[in-house]
């Protein structure tokens, strides 16, 4: 279950104890971070080559949240040329690119085997969630 959005493209790097279990919360097995792409200019900005660049440099991973339907197309059906020539750019780099499932089996299979979160960790991951949200708004009015 997808949880914390932040704005730092290296998803691993802000939540590196992703996929984990909150005991709090016994219905879901797992719950991972993202990387929030959620409108068509954030989805731009996060993978800007800038940030690929440095994805890339640091060895990270992405995990990026968004919604196609918050203005990558307009109303005539023309696709974002913005989004169009950051994916163009994005799909000539050497990466894996797979579904969010395939990813986090493969953390999954790699890491430790105890997976649960404690009560520092989550509030970590909240006050950094919290930073992002009020930087979120300044810059996306959102």
């Amino acid at each position: 279950m997808r949880n914390f959005t932040f704005n730092d493209i290296n998803t691993l790097a802000v939540d590196p104890r992703m996929p984990y279990v909150d005991k709090r919360k016994p219905y879901v097995n797992y719950w991972f971070s993202s990387s929030d792409g959620h409108t068509v200019r954030e989805f731009t900005d996060l993978i800007h080559p800038d940030n690929v660049d440095r994805l890339q440099r640091d060895g990270g991973l992405c995990i990026v949240y968004t919604h196609f339907a918050s203005d990558f197309v307009d109303d005539d059906g023309k696709v974002d040329e913005r989004f169009a020539d950051r994916v163009r750019c994005l799909s000539a780099r050497p990466g894996w690119f797979a579904p969010v499932g395939e990813v986090l089996d493969y953390i999954l299979a790699s890491g430790p085997s105890e997976r649960t979160i404690g009560y520092w960790s989550q509030l970590r991951l909240e006050l950094l969630w919290m930073r992002d949200r009020i930087a979120k708004r300044f810059k996306y009015g959102r």
